[in-house]
């Protein structure tokens, strides 16, 4: 699991010219940011937090980080290289990797979450387009259609499969990675039980144009394909096999929505479609009737879901515990919903009116 969702590691970036900086929450993992408070005051466009640290991007083209040494809040042994001419950041649970205007990769944090890029430094020197992490481990893609993996981790080895033609990369959390390439098939690597392997599966005619054809959870990914059917794989319980509702999914599916261990398709037709583990809520059966149509948006935190509808009502199913039940919320969803916000654990919905509705666990934001 993603451990970013449950610690109160908190900010602000106010949008205005100044672009200030405010942290609150557990002072070693980031809620005391007092040390680069200056540096923090202005300037501030991009802000990406891991476990326990954060980096902040300027716009200069500097890095400012804050938080767990060990896990990247520490940038001392990079800093000549973050301080100019950085584009973006990501970041795996414990470590940081940047990416430069000149195409080359800067890393650092926990070198078994590959804050250690030593490996494939001569590969990351140039021509990188986009990084990408799984949270264990990174992989580069570059411009020449090439990807290069480091870490320690599922993921961080892609020996077992060749890469070349890819024009988008997509992580499940923790466990692997599956490559899109031109042609529109896909590749996958890293842990094999839980998505690093695509078996049999007829691996071409996926979307290269679409954002978000292949979405990946804890353990599987699903593909959307050019014909509007998805295909599955990963670990078989979590969403890996779908075969109980491969007749729904064989057509019109426009969107795919993980939960830690579940997925929900929206379709052309407004309804809704789920499977996986029903502990992170495939079981949509109490809420079908409201599902078949209407439907505008699906948002999932790890164990629920949230359904917005077209009149702006909120439908809800999965752990009870984790937001499932909105009962105590119910009048306040019914009508003037415009988003809907996951945490791990929580959800808040956005009204027309401007107000904020939340449910889920009490202790992270219900």
């Amino acid at each position: 699991m993603n451990k970013r969702c449950i610690l109160f590691l908190l900010f602000i970036l106010s949008i205005n010219s100044y672009a200030q900086v405010f942290t609150w929450g557990y002072s070693y993992s980031g809620g005391n940011s007092s040390a680069v408070s200056s540096t923090l005051s202005s300037g501030v466009t991009q802000i990406v937090s891991n476990e326990t640290a954060f980096a902040a991007l300027k716009s200069d083209g500097s890095i400012v980080t804050w938080g767990d040494s060990s896990y990247g809040g520490d940038s001392s042994t990079v800093s000549g290289a973050i301080a100019s001419n950085v584009v973006s950041i990501t970041a795996s649970y414990r470590a940081f990797a940047a990416l430069k205007s000149d195409g080359s990769v800067v890393t650092w944090g926990d070198s078994s979450w590959g804050g250690n890029s030593s490996t494939v430094s001569s590969s990351i020197s140039s021509g990188v387009s986009k990084v990408f992490s799984n949270g264990v481990s990174f992989a580069a893609l570059k411009t020449d259609g090439s990807v290069v993996t480091w870490g320690t981790g599922n993921g961080g080895n892609s020996s077992s499969v060749t890469l070349s033609n890819i024009v988008n990369i997509f992580p499940n959390r923790g466990n692997a990675y599956t490559a899109l390439k031109a042609d529109g098939s896909f590749v996958s690597w890293g842990n094999s039980s839980f998505g690093g392997s695509t078996g049999n599966l007829n691996v071409t005619n996926v979307s290269t144009t679409t954002l978000g054809v292949i979405v990946g959870n804890l353990e599987a990914f699903t593909a959307i394909k050019n014909d509007g059917s998805v295909v599955t794989w990963g670990y078989s319980t979590s969403g890996g096999d779908s075969s109980a509702v491969s007749s729904e999914l064989s057509s019109n599916v426009t969107k795919i929505i993980p939960s830690d261990a579940a997925f929900a398709a929206l379709k052309s037709d407004g309804s809704v479609v789920t499977w996986g583990s029903t502990t992170y809520g495939s079981d949509s059966s109490s809420v079908a009737s409201s599902l078949s149509s209407g439907v505008v948006e699906v948002v999932a935190n790890g164990f629920a879901f949230a359904a917005i509808t077209s009149d702006g009502s909120v439908i809800t199913w999965g752990n009870s515990s984790y937001g499932s039940n909105s009962s105590s919320v119910a009048n306040s969803i019914t009508s003037g919903v415009v988003s809907v916000v996951a945490n791990e654990y929580a959800f808040a919905a956005i009204k027309t009116d401007g107000s904020v509705v939340t449910w889920g666990n009490q202790y992270y934001g219900g």
